[in-house]
């Protein structure tokens, strides 16, 4: 007995019925005739987009006269059957649903036939072949076609059941969720990233002592350490506790663009079950060119894919590049052009060096940023330990003592910037930002000298009195 294909035949009726309802084909612009199983269905539908197309609407007369005039009225069914298929329609509110429903029994069909074409290939042909035709058809199947549901109305859209966001470390790593862990060489990034993964991977209770964890399957992919040097810290960290849900690989030379690494990466993945994969770095991750957003956004899709396939939390971590005169902190996510910083959900930002790392959150998309914090690494357990959190050195009230120590109304900068370096209160740097970002006081850089005063709430009627040493000038 022959096998029935797969399709939905209530679905494409109510598909038909709902473009004839509401007279247009917004709602089912990816379908194609080919999409429907039946035929009738496929001229029906031929016929929709024809005259719509055209004139921009449809109803019972115009579509029953175009088909009869094509001569397929009698092929459908008649008259009779476009008035059932308009009965059964009572709203387009469920049309994206049912849209979906016929493009993917259209898919499963377009698989069948292929899987069947290869079966009887198996014999005759080269393995090679055979799976290059196979993978080439895998390639080409637009799964990312089926579909989108329409935009909702605002009251539809509160009334909708959307889980709220949720995290596998509480404000620091979202549930199917892209965060990037970035720093110059030598703070510990790796060591940080390994932290991470055990305290995920074990349950631990709070990572850093500070933000809750919850237990999931983790793959770590190290793309520069090694397996010796990832085994020795490994090691070290677990202090011989069974990790039963972290997994461990070395992999030099992955290129994410590349099919057969895709292929692999997908396979561990699925047979693994994995909640949380880290790539630590993302730069050794692929042969683009990392300050090339277009190369950049080929990679991100593929990384988007992989966690919607997989309901994956990605994380990665990034190197900054080295300090310049135009990069005074480095990185500053110059690699990648504004590329990395547009697609992470959450990045964290590590600064000092292992002994005292300032751990600072730059972005957070879905809830508020943790106040930035100080850990160290433990040299014998190769673990980070928190030490405090960060509190700002220099703050507008050092700019208040600074100028007020001067007993005037306006002071140049300059003089400002050599009372600092002679009482190494700050660096020229801070004390610039503190001035730029002062909401006590006002810049005049009405001359060849820049000059500070304090702002007042009519500055217009303000004409401060110069200091000593510069009215001496």
């Amino acid at each position: 007995m022959k096998e029935i294909p797969p399709y939905n035949i209530q679905a494409e009726q109510a598909v038909l019925g709902e473009i004839l309802f509401a007279s247009s084909l917004s709602y089912a612009k990816e379908l194609k005739p080919e999409d429907f199983y039946l035929s009738k269905h496929q001229a029906i539908f031929r016929a929709l987009q024809c005259l719509l197309d055209k004139d921009g609407a449809v109803d019972l007369i115009i579509l029953g006269n175009y088909l009869k005039n094509k001569e397929e009225i009698e092929n459908i069914g008649g008259h009779a059957y476009l008035v059932e298929l308009m009965n059964q329609c009572v709203s387009t509110e469920l049309i994206g649903q049912h849209t979906k429903i016929v493009k993917e029994e259209a898919i499963k069909r377009q698989v069948l036939v292929k899987i069947t074409e290869t079966a009887g290939k198996i014999r005759s042909e080269d393995l090679n072949c055979i799976l290059e035709g196979l993978g080439e058809f895998y390639a080409n199947l637009n799964l990312m076609s089926v579909p989108r549901l329409s935009p909702l109305s605002l009251s539809e859209f509160f009334g909708k059941d959307i889980p709220p966001v949720e995290y596998i470390i509480e404000g620091m790593l979202q549930r199917e969720g892209r965060t990037m862990i970035s720093a110059s060489m030598n703070v510990g990034k790796s060591f940080f990233l390994q932290n991470l993964a055990l305290a995920i991977a074990s349950g631990q209770a709070k990572f850093l002592d500070k933000f809750e964890v919850k237990k999931a399957h983790v793959l770590y992919l190290d793309l520069e350490m090694g397996e010796s040097a990832l085994k020795q810290r490994f090691l070290q960290m677990c202090n011989e506790l069974k990790i039963e849900n972290l997994f461990v690989k070395f992999e030099a030379g992955l290129d994410l663009l590349d099919r057969n690494d895709q292929k692999a990466l997908e396979k561990w993945l699925s047979e693994l079950k994995i909640d949380v994969l880290i790539i630590d770095p993302i730069g050794d991750a692929w042969s683009g060119d990392e300050n090339n957003k277009q190369e950049v956004g080929k990679l991100t899709t593929y990384l988007n894919i992989l966690k919607t396939k997989f309901k994956l939390s990605i994380v990665i971590s990034h190197h900054w590049k080295k300090k310049t005169k135009d990069i005074k902190r480095g990185g500053e996510m110059a690699s990648g052009s504004y590329k990395w910083g547009a697609w992470l959900d959450q990045h964290i930002t590590l600064e000092g060096d292992i002994k005292n790392v300032t751990v600072n959150c730059e972005k957070s998309r879905n809830a508020s940023r943790f106040k930035p914090f100080i850990i160290k690494l433990n040299e014998e357990t190769f673990t980070f330990e928190f030490l405090t959190d960060f509190e700002l050195k220099f703050t507008e009230q050092t700019l208040v003592n600074l100028f007020d120590s001067f007993n005037c109304e306006r002071i140049e900068i300059k003089q400002l910037i050599q009372r600092v370096k002679e009482q190494n209160i700050c660096s020229e740097n801070t004390l610039r930002k503190l001035i730029k970002e002062s909401e006590l006081f006002q810049v005049d850089k009405g001359g060849r000298s820049h000059f500070i005063y304090r702002k007042e709430k009519d500055s217009n009627l303000f004409n401060p009195k110069p200091c000593q040493e510069e009215a001496s000038e």
